[in-house]
């Protein structure tokens, strides 16, 4: 990208993020950083910045999502707490590279985010948020709380390692294994396969294996896609096990899994707990949702998610977890 496009990208960007951010109670900031700035957001409970309070950083999940959006009549948001929740708190969230605070669900992926989006750039960007935040007088450094939802469960470890600032980390339907791994999980839970090795699914093994194999072949492509990701985006979480950092980390961790989730599958998330008790580490909480999938939601006799879904259970058992480090 030439450099007056980028220049032009970061004026867009930020003015996209200023002008949304103050909307929803969230006031921005940005940091210099090549190529493009970073931006990220803080909602201040009580519109000041004056007292000392814990930090949330909140990693999001996948996708090329703004933190809020909107969708038909309504607006959607990567956030999972509430206001009410974060009352005490300093909530961060960080915006994704060309996506700004506030969208359309109908809006076009800029090309700057599947250039710059992948593992090492979500853990890069997230480290550099947290060490400009020490330096805030406002923060307090005794307690940095770093959270990750789904896909940022997965890097979170990752950053937390990184940064020795970081006093509790929390995992939503995140994994511990190579992301690479899902897919075969799946493939062995699959209603059609009914628990039968049969041929059909050593051919659908087979079809998933030549697939590993393309990407592997072109790791650092940002113009093929598999599952709506580059092959760039998936070689950085196909190289990461997260359980390698967790186990590694004193710090008190809080690990919320659905037994049914599809996304983050429960064969690979069950090793977590099995390696800190092997180990005879005593850090980790482990909350399981049973039968529920990637959002919480319990599923049904007929293979549905119910509507009503467990989601505020989970975080509140976070937040009361949180109370009590």
């Amino acid at each position: 990208m030439k450099s007056n496009q980028l220049v032009l990208l970061v004026i867009l960007f930020g003015l996209a993020n200023l002008a949304k951010a103050d909307d929803f109670g969230f006031t921005h900031f940005q940091i210099a950083a090549e190529p493009i700035v970073i931006n990220y957001h803080v909602l201040l409970s009580d519109g000041k910045t004056e007292s000392k309070k814990p930090v949330i950083v909140f990693l999001q999940g996948s996708g090329p999502y703004p933190i809020f959006w909107k969708s038909g009549d309504n607006t959607a948001t990567t956030v999972v707490f509430s206001k009410e929740q974060l009352k005490g708190y300093y909530f961060v969230v960080i915006s994704k590279p060309g996506i700004p605070f506030y969208g359309d669900s109908n809006d076009e992926v800029p090309r700057v985010y599947h250039e710059l989006m992948d593992f090492s750039y979500r853990a890069e960007t997230a480290s550099l948020v947290i060490k400009e935040l020490l330096k805030k007088p406002w923060v307090d450094k005794k307690r940095i709380i770093l959270v990750g939802f789904s896909e940022g469960a997965y890097l979170a470890p990752k950053v937390a390692a990184q940064n020795d600032e970081v006093t509790h980390l929390a995992c939503f339907l995140g994994g511990s294994l190579s992301q690479a791994y899902d897919p075969a999980f799946n493939l062995l839970n699959d209603e059609k396969h009914a628990g039968d090795h049969s041929e059909e699914l050593l051919n659908d093994l087979d079809d998933y294996l030549q697939i590993l194999r393309d990407i592997n072949q072109d790791a650092d492509s940002t113009t093929k896609f598999w599952r709506g990701h580059t092959y760039k985006m998936w070689t950085g979480f196909f190289d990461y096990s997260p359980k390698n950092d967790l186990v590694k980390l004193g710090i008190p961790i809080f690990y919320a899994i659905g037994s049914k989730d599809r996304a983050s599958p429960f064969e690979g998330n069950i090793i977590v707990p099995v390696e800190f008790a092997r180990l005879g580490k005593k850090n980790l909480t482990l909350e399981i949702c049973r039968n529920c999938d990637h959002g919480f939601n319990e599923i049904s006799s007929n293979g549905k998610p119910e509507i009503n879904p467990r989601f505020d259970e989970y975080t509140s058992k976070f937040f009361q977890w949180l109370k009590k480090q």
